[in-house]
C-alpha cells in the first residue's frame, strides 16, 4: 500500500501595510468611476463596420493602421482597445 501524500504549501506572504495604503484603497474603491465619453463619429464607426463586415478576423492593429493610412484619423484621435 501505497502512503497518502502530504503536500504542504508555503504560508502566505504578509505585505506590511499602512494606515495611508488603507485609506487609499477604500477611497478607490468608493470614488465613483469617471468613463470618458465615446470620441467615435458616425463617419468613424461606419468604417470601422465595414473593415469587420469585409474581414471578420481583422485584428485591431490592423484598423488603426487602416484608419491612419486613410486620413479617417490622426495618431491624437485614433481609438484604442480599453483593457478595463
Amino acid at each position: 500500500m501505497i502512503p497518502p501524500m502530504n503536500f504542504s504549501l508555503p504560508p502566505p506572504i504578509s505585505l506590511p501595510t499602512t494606515n495611508s495604503n488603507v485609506a487609499a484603497a477604500a477611497a478607490a474603491a468608493v470614488r465613483p468611476s469617471k468613463r470618458k465619453r465615446s470620441h467615435l463619429t458616425a463617419r468613424l464607426r461606419q468604417e470601422i463596420l465595414q473593415l469587420k463586415a469585409n474581414k471578420p478576423t481583422i485584428f485591431v492593429w490592423e484598423i488603426q493602421q487602416n484608419l491612419l493610412q486613410n486620413g479617417i484619423c490622426t495618431a491624437q484621435t485614433l481609438p484604442h482597445v480599453n483593457n478595463s
